[in-house]
């Protein structure tokens, strides 16, 4: 990969507001890492972003409307 596309992967990623865990998810939105880990496990969320191994890292962006409204 070119230095110019790692940079246009970055300012993208920037846009999108970064990368966040489910765990990230769960403690800004008040709710438990398990309910998140439902949400994902019943099709309720956006794909992950690929990253190797089992890590799951989600863009921003695409799961702030799946917040719950309080």
């Amino acid at each position: 990969m070119s230095a110019r596309s790692v940079q246009t992967a970055v300012r993208a990623l920037d846009k999108a507001g970064g990368l966040v865990t489910p765990q990230e998810i769960a403690d800004e939105w008040g709710v438990s890492k398990q309910v998140v880990s439902k949400w994902i496990t019943a099709g309720r969320f956006p794909e992950p972003v690929k990253v190797a191994g089992r890590v799951r890292l989600y863009l921003r962006d695409q799961v702030e409307p799946f917040r719950p409204q309080s």
